[in-house]
């Protein structure tokens, strides 16, 4: 009698008549080939990722010769005041002529405002740059002597 009363409890418990649960070999066997088409699954993604990852790896190392340092303004630590301000008068002497803006469409470098017809402009004598002349000698007396566009020293000439 307990034989018979597992007969039923068993398949109650997990919803399953006992008509359809599996003879032990067929279930076995399913199982077995769930395990191998699960792991060969595993497999592929691995593959896979691991393509992806030297793909990524490759376009980094291509174009990492491209990728430039960050300017760093040369910080003159062991510089005195009189230095720095000695400086900037000649940098500041080196400039060519305040002029009027012809009218062109461009913006100053420094603050990134439009440069406007009639504006007073003040161009870089190494490279040719136009700056408002209040952002340039910001710019100059902040110890910059280079041209904030390509980094030409002014005092290079001198």
């Amino acid at each position: 009698m307990t034989d018979s009363i597992y007969k039923y409890i068993v398949p109650v418990v997990i919803f399953i008549p006992p008509a359809m649960l599996p003879k032990a070999a067929a279930y076995i066997y399913f199982v077995c080939i769930g395990t191998l088409i699960s792991f060969v699954m595993c497999i592929g993604f691995c593959i896979k990722d691991r393509g992806r990852t030297q793909e990524l790896q490759s376009i980094t190392r291509r174009n990492s010769w491209s990728v430039r340092e960050p300017y760093r303004p040369n910080l003159r630590v062991n510089m005195s005041f009189n230095t720095i301000s000695e400086i900037t008068r000649l940098a500041m002497r080196a400039l060519p002529p305040v002029k009027n803006f012809g009218g062109e469409d461009m913006q100053c470098p420094i603050c990134l405002e439009e440069l406007k017809a009639g504006e007073l402009v003040q161009p870089f004598v190494v490279c040719a740059h136009e700056f408002h002349t209040s952002c340039l000698n910001s710019w100059l007396r902040g110890g910059g002597t280079t041209c904030p566009v390509c980094r030409h020293d002014l005092l290079s000439n001198h």
